[in-house]
């Protein structure tokens, strides 16, 4: 099994996250705007794409793109 560097920073942010989006998928309360600028991280980005990809239901919006991430 390979472990992003990264992934003992993400893990508790992304359980955090999902513990939110599934209460928003019980309480239907949508859209969802998440500020994706600075201090938002490339992996980040990624956690986020993973839970829309879990949630698909949730429409959520990128503020500013991405950031400087995107490009």
């Amino acid at each position: 099994m390979v472990i992003d560097s990264h992934e003992h920073i993400m893990f508790p942010i992304k359980m955090q996250l999902d513990t939110i989006f599934r209460a928003l998928k019980n309480t239907r309360i949508y859209p969802i705007w998440v500020h994706t600028f600075h201090p938002v991280t490339v992996d980040g980005i990624k956690l986020l794409m993973s839970l829309c990809e879990r949630y698909p239901g949730i429409p959520i919006i990128f503020g500013h793109l991405g950031g400087s991430n995107w490009m």
